[in-house]
């Protein structure tokens, strides 16, 4: 898959406009929250959950956890349940907290998002990270967020790490599928539950 990188002087285009045909028409919203549709078979809001703006990092969470992480760095409650999907449940942040249609992205999503759509990495600091266009010449941007691992928060700027709401099978049960992304690769890994990782909604 092609990657490309966009110097910072580009980003106040690429983010906010100016005039483009393919840009997103974000007067759409459900329950108050603004989507994109990429052509894809969801969806997509253009913030994360707990921030306001696309470039916004928003709240960090533990898989299957409506809380924001703190320093607490034990297992969510769901650690011990079979559970394996919780999209659209009341173990899922972006149902619980946008409400309506809106949920969180599961494996099978994020890997039409990634297979599907051309990605640019944007350079900016601590603006950067991913603008995401779908085959339909629509674009959301996923900022380079970083993961609270433990009680810290790190490699903002240079590194993201999105949950789905799909928990790994078998013996990873402790784990659950997420997007990690940097300036020269993304794609979905198993992380451990307990990390603090940002999430992006979607709806049907």
């Amino acid at each position: 898959m092609k990657k490309f990188i966009i110097p910072s002087i580009l980003l106040l285009f690429v983010i906010s406009g100016c005039s483009n045909d393919n840009e997103p028409d974000n007067s759409n919203k459900i329950n108050g929250h603004e989507y994109v549709d990429l052509g894809l078979s969801v969806k997509w809001a253009t913030y994360n959950v707990g921030a306001t703006t696309p470039t916004g990092y928003g709240e960090y969470y533990k898989w299957g956890d409506i809380i924001p992480k703190g320093s607490d760095d034990s297992d969510p409650d769901i650690a011990k349940t079979s559970i394996t999907e919780i999209a659209g449940t009341q173990y899922d942040v972006a149902h619980v907290d946008w409400g309506s249609s809106w949920r969180m992205a599961t494996e099978t999503e994020w890997k039409e998002l990634e297979e599907k759509c051309e990605w640019v990495w944007i350079e900016n600091g601590e603006q950067s990270g991913y603008r995401v266009t779908g085959p339909n010449g629509n674009s959301i941007f996923l900022p380079a967020c970083g993961i609270i691992n433990g009680d810290s928060l790190v490699e903002t700027g240079t590194q993201a790490y999105y949950w789905t709401s799909t928990r790994c099978p078998g013996e990873s049960s402790y784990n659950a599928w997420g997007l990690h992304m940097g300036e020269t690769y993304y794609g979905i890994g198993g992380w451990h539950i307990s990390n603090g990782m940002a999430i992006r909604p979607v709806s049907n």
